[in-house]
Order: structure tokens, then C-alpha cells, then sequence
């Protein structure tokens, strides 16, 4: 696998977590831009079986698209992620596609009251 052994005492995984979580406890799990694209039943059970894996200590770190808890906050959170992919050095190209697919994100997630994406 690419980049295994890179870091001693550090092992990853690639995986489908929709299937079946990687064997074992780990101490990390990390997702990034992902879970969202979940319905939130399946989030909820994600989340369970995430945190029932960990290791006494571990920790769940989920990069990702949210809703806040209300409209004004969800303005700046949106905002904040365009000024982030705008100065992330993509070209404008690479921009467009990407509020391309932010829209197909809103429609499957928002639409259904789900998620900020």
C-alpha cells in the first residue's frame, strides 16, 4: 500500500467504511469528505460502530460538510470553505468543477435537511 511503513509505528488502511470497519482497535480514525454523502441513519450507526471500535483513548476525527444550527452560521461555514478552496492554489478550472460538484452535494444532502455541502 502507498506510503506504508513511511511513519514507524503507524499503520493505515484504505477501506469502505459503509461495509465493514478495518479489524482490530485502532487509535485514530480519520475521514475526510465523505460521511456526508451518508443518510443520517446510516451516519448515526457509522458513528456508533466507529466509536465502539476505538481504543480505550482513541479518537475520531471527521473532516467534513455540516449543518450548523442555524442560517447565519451556516452563511460564514460556507463562506469559510470558498475562501478555503479559492486560496488552495486550484486553478479556476479545478474550482469550477468543484463548486460543480458542491451543487450535486447540496441536492442529495441539504435537499433532504442533511448536511452544508
Amino acid at each position: 500500500m502507498r506510503g506504508q511503513g513511511d511513519v514507524p509505528g503507524v499503520k493505515y488502511e484504505i477501506s469502505d467504511y459503509s461495509k465493514k470497519l478495518p479489524e482490530g482497535t485502532p487509535d485514530l480514525v480519520l475521514s475526510a469528505l465523505s460521511i456526508h454523502h451518508l443518510e443520517h441513519e446510516k451516519k448515526k450507526s457509522l458513528f456508533k460502530s466507529i466509536h465502539n471500535s476505538l481504543s480505550e483513548g482513541g479518537t475520531f476525527l471527521n473532516y467534513d460538510q455540516f449543518c450548523c444550527e442555524n442560517d447565519t452560521l451556516n452563511t460564514k461555514t460556507e463562506e469559510y470553505w470558498i475562501e478555503g478552496i479559492k486560496n488552495s492554489g486550484l486553478s479556476e478550472k479545478e474550482f469550477d468543477r468543484w463548486l460543480e460538484r458542491k451543487k450535486l452535494d447540496r441536492q442529495k444532502c441539504c435537499g433532504a435537511g442533511n448536511c452544508l455541502a
